[in-house]
């Protein structure tokens, strides 16, 4: 990601220092249902700013509905 201004955009991956990493879970921290600290692993300024480009949100959706629907009967 690059951000520079008000602008963000996805770029390229390169050499850098800060870095967010994580695996299929960082749906969660996108979503806002888990913390930084569960779902992934940060390096650099990225642990200063992962908090602000990924706040929790706090969704209104039950953890069965995260995982996968619910058979209606």
């Amino acid at each position: 990601m690059s951000i520079k201004g008000s602008e963000v955009r996805g770029v390229d991956a390169g050499e850098t220092t800060h870095v967010i990493c994580g695996g299929q879970d960082i749906a969660q921290l996108i979503l806002g249902t888990d913390t930084p600290e569960d779902v992934v692993e940060l390096s650099g300024d990225a642990e200063q700013l992962v908090k602000i480009l990924f706040p929790a949100q706090y969704p209104m959706v039950e953890k069965q509905d995260l995982y996968g629907a619910r058979k209606l009967t």
